[in-house]
């Protein structure tokens, strides 16, 4: 959730970052695009029309047992635009991206918005 600081992650400066980014080759660039959106392969998991249909359901289950004041964010954004809300958070995009771990997608999910929200 957000708020989390660890203190043995090493910090890189935004220099680094940059120049991390720069160096990687167009179809690395394109990997890590697919995987952080949920584009690409599922890592051993065989999506079926089974979890297309029950994971967006579990996803649901798993955010409504969330406790209010962990989805702030995502409560304000519901209230505000529903309809954007539904568009950009594409619930088989998050659990492609976490192998349909409806838990990980759910806690991904509320940090995307949040980041989305503060910057």
């Amino acid at each position: 959730m957000p708020g989390y600081f660890s203190f043995t992650v090493p910090r890189i400066s935004e220099e680094e970052e940059r120049a991390e980014r720069e160096a990687l080759s167009e179809e690395e660039k394109r990997a890590i695009h697919d995987d952080m959106y949920g584009n690409g392969p599922n890592d051993g998991v065989e999506e079926t029309e089974e979890m297309k249909v029950s994971g967006p359901l579990l996803l649901r289950e798993a955010l409504e047992s969330i406790a209010s004041t962990d989805k702030l964010d995502y409560l304000e954004a519901m209230k505000r635009s529903p309809r954007v809300v539904e568009q950009e958070c594409n619930p088989i995009a998050f659990l492609r991206s976490e192998d349909y771990d409806a838990w990980v997608s759910t806690e991904i999910g509320l940090d995307s918005l949040h980041s989305a929200l503060k910057s």
